[in-house]
């Protein structure tokens, strides 16, 4: 691959091996006050070996099976390593919780993929391929802004990476309302539960709203 020339890869370990209180370290490029991106990294101990992240927020999916941890993380520090002490990948670091829908303020709550999903995964997007993947990145609007722009519930394809299906389509600006005639909210859960169990190879159709028009259209784009 290149630009990996000098690198080496952390060992990975295994998600069932964690034990409750045992030592972990975070490591990533947190967002700071320097404005220049460093290398940090925080410690902490695994307060749920297994656990899920169901908190309704509109970028983030649904996760069934995380590790909670109390260890510090901040924007920049997604998709970061969780290691033990041993210097084994237990974790891709994902998502954290700060507040409670009721205002609360919460401290030390903090998710990552458990390594043994990114073993089940990493085979194939070794491969070149991604389950599920049409190029398409998303903007994720409030019901408000929806009702302000007379959208209807849907979430905003804000561009494609080149070369994908969802580019060679000219997507960019239109408003995504439905997978394979199944209808979606405004939400990056909404659109994995209606992409749940697509695989790449296969083809799905996207019911767009583009500007200026008044019903959406069907386009159909091959997975990645």
């Amino acid at each position: 691959m290149a630009g990996t020339s000098g690198l080496t890869a952390l060992p990975l370990g295994r998600q069932s091996a964690l034990e409750l209180g045992q030592t972990v370290v975070s490591v990533g490029y947190p967002k700071n006050a320097s404005l220049e991106a460093s290398l940090t990294s925080t410690t902490g101990v695994v307060s749920v070996v297994s656990s899920a992240y169901r908190k309704r927020r509109l970028d983030l999916p649904r996760y069934p099976d995380v590790i909670q941890s109390d260890a510090a993380i901040n924007p920049g520090n997604s998709g970061g390593p969780l290691l033990d002490l041993d210097g084994r990948v237990t974790g891709v670091t994902s998502a954290g919780r700060t507040i409670t829908p009721e205002g609360r303020i919460i401290q030390g709550q903090n998710y990552a993929i458990g390594i043994d999903r990114v073993r089940e995964i990493t085979g194939t997007l070794r491969s070149g391929r991604s389950p599920a993947w049409t190029g398409a990145s998303f903007e994720y609007l409030t019901p408000a802004q929806l009702r302000d722009r007379g959208l209807p519930p849907g979430i905003l394809i804000a561009g494609a990476a080149p070369g994908t299906a969802a580019a060679r389509a000219h997507l960019a600006g239109a408003l995504l309302v439905a997978v394979d005639g199944r209808r979606i909210d405004n939400s990056l859960a909404g659109y994995c539960d209606v992409m749940q169990g697509a695989a790449g190879g296969r083809s799905v159709t996207y019911s767009v709203l583009r500007p200026g028009t008044a019903r959406p259209r069907p386009v159909r784009l091959a997975l990645g």
